[in-house]
């Protein structure tokens, strides 16, 4: 029960302050430091525990106070917008030189052909011993793409890095977003007085009367 609740408070305290509640990897000293906290009580005759931490301001001064962020109604609807403009992740594959490789936090930085750098996490499936042969080389990167809500690529969840193949500029570049979810709003297009049904409400393109009209619908039917 305790090591849920301990993953519970990382990601909570994750998603404060880096704005997403996992990644992939060890989970990072500074967030271990910021997640703990003391069992005060057990109340008698029920399953309430009481718990006591400090606050993120306190453990990790290096934040800063200027980071927090007010949630408020119009917090709200930037968040709701930026989600339904995110495109959704994807698969991908990219070549380029493996130009740098962090062990604590397990992100690695390519560099295309184009000189543009990508970054990434490597998964916990890469031997990470065996990757760093591939330093300085090329080699190509597959994994998840994910995307801000502008579209560029925000980084790349790898799941297997290898040494490049084939034509590199084939897979030397960029990510794009292939799909992007239909903001069905955007669709939606105001009438006024003179546009939409208002346009034609009580208009007849011709000039016969209301019998004459009926009596060609008739022949008609």
């Amino acid at each position: 029960m305790f090591g849920a609740l301990i993953e519970a408070v990382q990601r909570a305290v994750r998603l404060r302050v880096e704005g997403r509640s996992a990644a992939q990897g060890p989970v990072p000293g500074w967030i271990e430091r910021a997640s703990a906290f003391d069992l005060v009580a057990v109340e008698g005759g029920s399953t309430t525990l009481v718990l006591a931490a400090n606050p993120i301001v306190d453990v990790l001064p290096e934040v800063g106070a200027d980071e927090l962020v007010r949630i408020d109604r119009t917090g709200v609807e930037t968040f709701a917008r930026l989600k339904r403009e995110t495109p959704a992740d994807q698969r991908a594959v990219i070549d380029g030189k493996l130009d740098a490789l962090h062990h604590s936090d397990r992100v690695f930085r390519l560099i295309l052909e184009s000189g543009q750098p990508v970054h990434g996490v490597i998964g916990d499936s890469i031997d990470l011993g065996a990757l760093a042969r591939l330093w300085g080389e090329s080699a190509r990167v597959s994994g998840v793409a994910k995307f801000r809500p502008s579209g560029t690529l925000l980084r790349v969840d790898a799941d297997r890095i290898e040494a490049a193949s084939g034509a590199a500029s084939l897979w030397s570049r960029l990510p794009t977003p292939l799909l992007r979810d239909l903001d069905t709003r955007k669709l939606t297009v105001p009438q006024g007085p003179r546009s939409g049904v208002a346009a034609v409400w009580g208009q007849w393109p011709g000039d016969e009367s209301d019998e004459e009209f009926l009596d060609a619908l008739a022949h008609v039917s």
